[in-house]
């Protein structure tokens, strides 16, 4: 096997672990209920609840909250908030893994880009931390 290949394998495995790591981590706050600004931007939130909103996240900075005070623009929240409600209701699990699942596969590209910017494995994997 050819040193960059060995190098690809060893920054998957890195990138596997890394992810199953995350994932058994956070798996225990799994079925632990909506908190604090969950309330007001998605359980209370009547614009998660159709999906024929997710256009209009784009434009109006409005739709991220029932709560006027906490009104900011996150289109991309909203959509996932919209699928999660769409494919789940208001299951909180639905909405917890699929943060866990974004948030690990961000550390697995940070894996990648510190490899690609040069470093070390161990450097690399650190820096998704």
């Amino acid at each position: 096997m050819s040193k960059k290949n060995k190098s690809a394998f060893y920054s998957i495995k890195m990138g596997f672990l890394l992810f199953a790591s995350v994932c058994f981590v956070y798996s225990a706050g799994i079925e632990v209920p909506f908190q604090y600004d969950d309330l007001h931007s998605i359980r209370d939130n009547p614009n998660i609840k159709k999906i024929s909103n997710i256009p209009v996240f784009f434009k109006e900075a409005n739709m991220f909250t029932a709560d006027e005070r906490s009104s900011m623009y996150r289109p991309i929240v909203l959509v996932s908030y919209a699928l999660n409600y769409y494919f789940d209701g208001l299951r909180v699990n639905g909405y917890h893994w699929l943060n866990i699942f974004v948030h690990s596969v961000n550390s697995v590209l940070l894996i990648v880009l510190g490899r690609r910017l040069g470093l070390t494995g161990p450097a690399g994997i650190f820096s998704a931390f």
